[in-house]
């Protein structure tokens, strides 16, 4: 890439894809934080009944 080039899409249809494709990284993300609250949960009442022993 040159020095100063700026990235935009040059086409409506460029724009919705990537209008669609940060949609369907958002909701990834959400899936993934998710996911990552409920075994934070899991580990840490695993961690209570083991008095914070790995098992």
């Amino acid at each position: 890439m040159d020095e100063g080039a700026i990235l935009a899409p040059t086409c409506e249809e460029m724009a919705q894809d990537l209008e669609h494709e940060r949609e369907r990284m958002s909701s990834s993300i959400e899936q993934l934080q998710a996911a990552h609250a409920m075994l934070s949960s899991i580990i840490h009442a695993g961690e209570a009944l083991t008095g914070g022993r790995a098992a």
